[in-house]
Order: C-alpha cells, then sequence, then structure tokens
C-alpha cells in the first residue's frame, strides 16, 4: 500500500515521504520489488516556506494533504527544482494551479524541460546561477549546480545554517527503508545494497560527474552535517558513509568486504549452464563473495541487481550462448547495458560461451567489452556440450585467476 510519512529533521525542516510500493519498474526499465521512496522537503522561514522538489504525478492530491498536515498550503512562497524529471516534479501541476503567485526556482536549463513535462509556460521560473543565494525572511540556502547527476538540469541546495545539503537523485538509493534516517548500523547495512542498485542502474553512466561534484563541493567548502535525497535514507548521522560509497562506486571499486566474483549466464538447453555450475563449484572452496545469476528456461535473474553486484565486482565471469549467429538477446541487452553504464572503470571478465553451428558470441563479446575499455582476462568457447576434462580443465585455470587476482 502506498503511504506518505512526515519526519522532523530540524526545529526548521521537514521531510515529506512517498512510499511507493506499486511501481514495480523504475523508469519503465529496472525490477525494484523493494520499492522506492520520493523524498521532498519543506524549510521553514520567518515570511512563508520554501518547498524543495516533489512527487510523481499520480500522487499529487495525497502530496496536497501532506503539505497542508504541515503548514497552509499558502504559505510556501518558493518552490526550488533541483531535478525536473517527473518522479519529483510531477507534483508541480497541481501546485501551481493553487498557488498561483508561487515563485519556481531552478538552473536555465531545467526551465525548457520542465515546461515540456508539464505542458504549461512557466512565467514565474526564475533561474538561478550557480552559487546563488536563495533568502526567504531569515533562511538564506546556496544553489549549486551539479550537472549530469544524472541529467543536464541538476543541482543541489545547501542551507548553511542547519548543514544540510539537498541532493535530489544523488546520494539516492531503491527501497522503502524502515527508517526515514540512517538510525542504526543495520538500517544501513540493508540499505546500502539497494543505494548501490541505484547508482549502477540510474548514476553510474556518469561516474566522472559524481567525482567532480563531491570535488567541488569540497572545493567550495561545503561542511553538510545531513544529507538528504530525493530517494531512500536520509543521512543525519554516518552521512559520509553515502558520499564515499557513491564514490568508491563511480571509481567501480568495492567499498568495503571480502574479493567479490560475479558470475552471469544464459543458457537454453544447459551446455553453457554445466560449464559455469563447474566454475562455480570451484570458486565456492575460496574465501570471496560470489553472485551468480542466470537466465534460463526456468529463471530470469533481476537485472537491477546484476548490474548493482556487477558495479563493485572484482571479478565478472560471463556465460553466454550464440543465437541465431550472434549473441542470446538477455545478455546481449545486459552488455550494451554494462558497456553504457560502466564505461572506462575497466572491469574485468571471462568469457565463457557455446554454440551449434558457427561461433560468434565470444567474438561479439570480446569486441564490445574491449571497445568498452573491459579488460578479458580468458575467453572460452567450445561446440555443443562441455566435456568433463574440458569443465575440470577451465575451473582450475578461473580458479588460478582469481588466486593471481587477489594477491595483486
Amino acid at each position: 500500500m502506498t503511504t506518505y510519512r512526515i519526519y522532523k529533521l530540524t526545529d526548521r525542516v521537514y521531510l515529506l515521504r512517498l512510499d511507493d510500493t506499486d511501481t514495480r519498474f523504475f523508469e519503465g526499465i529496472w525490477p525494484i520489488p523493494e520499492g522506492i521512496t520520493y523524498n521532498a522537503y519543506i524549510v521553514m522561514t520567518s515570511e512563508g516556506a520554501i518547498l524543495i522538489d516533489g512527487w510523481k504525478r499520480e500522487f499529487s492530491s495525497i502530496f496536497i494533504d501532506a503539505i497542508e498536515s504541515i503548514i497552509d498550503l499558502r504559505d510556501i512562497k518558493k518552490i526550488i527544482v533541483q531535478h525536473t524529471e517527473p518522479d519529483h516534479t510531477g507534483t508541480l501541476n497541481i501546485l501551481l494551479r493553487l498557488l498561483e503567485n508561487v515563485e519556481l526556482l531552478g538552473t536555465q536549463f531545467a526551465k525548457s524541460m520542465l515546461e515540456g513535462f508539464l505542458g504549461r509556460s512557466l512565467p514565474n521560473f526564475r533561474p538561478l546561477k550557480d552559487g546563488e543565494k536563495i533568502v526567504l525572511g531569515d533562511v538564506e540556502l546556496t544553489f549549486i549546480h551539479t550537472p549530469w547527476l544524472h541529467w543536464p538540469d541538476t543541482a543541489m541546495t545547501y542551507y548553511a545554517d542547519e548543514k544540510i545539503l539537498f541532493t535530489c537523485d544523488a546520494f539516492g538509493g531503491y527501497s522503502i527503508p524502515r527508517s526515514f534516517i540512517d538510525s542504526s548500523d543495520s538500517v544501513i547495512e540493508e540499505y546500502l545494497p539497494h543505494a548501490r542498485d541505484y547508482f549502477a542502474n540510474i548514476v553510474a553512466k556518469y561516474s566522472q560527474h559524481v567525482i567532480k561534484a563531491v570535488d567541488k563541493l569540497v572545493s567550495i567548502g561545503i561542511n553538510y552535517r545531513i544529507i538528504a535525497p530525493g530517494h531512500g535514507l536520509v543521512w543525519v548521522n554516518k552521512p559520509d558513509i553515502i558520499v564515499r560509497s557513491y564514490l568508491a562506486w563511480a571509481r567501480g571499486e568495492r567499498f568495503s568486504g571480502k574479493f567479490k566474483v560475479v558470475v552471469i549466464y544464459s543458457s537454453m538447453y544447459g551446455n553453457v549452464e554445466e560449464m559455469i555450475m563447474s566454475i562455480v563449484k570451484k570458486l565456492e572452496e575460496k574465501d570471496i563473495e560470489l553472485k551468480i545469476y542466470k537466465f534460463t528456461d526456468k529463471v530470469h535473474s533481476n537485472k537491477s541487481d546484476v548490474l548493482g553486484d556487477s558495479l563493485d565486482s572484482d571479478l565478472i565471469v560471463l556465460g553466454a550462448s550464440t543465437y541465431e549467429g550472434s549473441l542470446n538477446p538477455l545478455i546481449d541487452n545486459l552488455v550494451s547495458m554494462i558497456c553504457s553504464k560502466f564505461k572506462g572503470l575497466r572491469k574485468r571478465f571471462i568469457i565463457i560461451s557455446s554454440y551449434g553451428w558457427a561461433s560468434s558470441a565470444d567474438k561479439e563479446l570480446t569486441r564490445r567489452l574491449s571497445e568498452a575499455g573491459m579488460e578479458i582476462l580468458k575467453n572460452v568457447t567450445y561446440r555443443g556440450r562441455p566435456s568433463r576434462d574440458l569443465m575440470d580443465k577451465i575451473s582450475e585455470e578461473i580458479s588460478k585467476i582469481v588466486d593471481e587476482l587477489r594477491r595483486a
């Protein structure tokens, strides 16, 4: 059941959180059985309120209810649009109908995009320069341009008096956390894999911009105490954890934990699966983290998780059969995503492929992964079903590769 919740972050700042249990595929692409939240914020001032971001359009009526549970709607004098994507701005149309004189604030780039999404002109929209101050009564906020996190219009807002950094999609994550804030180590441990999946699916293509944005925040002296994103946990106690995690993911690294091997494979009739399971059995003898994702006639893994675990992996074993003279379509799609999202991160791969009349999957995988800057450590292809001798030989060779990588 979709519900909203209100949480008072400080004496002046409220979180309005919508827990969306209905959306099954984020952006219509990424499976999220764990759900997602949309976080908007109200900052109280001596002369009214500032609203930062919003929710999806279908939740417009309860968004008004949420606001009016805190303040009179007419007390909202300014609305800051940090990112125009409709999951954060879908509620704007109802607000603009009810608040004719409210001032909209965002980047210059945001105005035309927002007019397109809302289907109306926005005469009350005022574009803000990078570093410009937003003043209402006794509150001053700083508007910070952070383009390509993950659209060209994106920005953050800093409330220096409270040391709160509002970040919209940056530092966000999937899931509906059981707490509003990072209230315990167990809450953080539960949440971080969902934040990593969100990063891999939504932000990873712009990893270099994540690094640039964090460097920028440091260079201009942003001394945050609280990080308040547009999705997921608000970081009150240990905000550096999500920042360090994002930086590690932007570099394609593990933030913590054991050496990690991710196995991804498709198998139509078991010929790839036999080889993969032989490799897995050998790797299970090692003190490593091993994640296995499969696409067979019985099981299709969650591709959000596939990308998430691949992002911070040390090695990826990729198995695919040749299909109609090319790649299996499911692996084709995943490889396209990996090459697009992780380009330049130099992830390491071992390729396993089977074929019937002609070998081509191995060549196609090698070409595409190499062009995206990935490193191919081994390429194994065979006709039909693998022999026991071949399985034993390849499993042993891959075991040695893992040992060498762990020692490096």
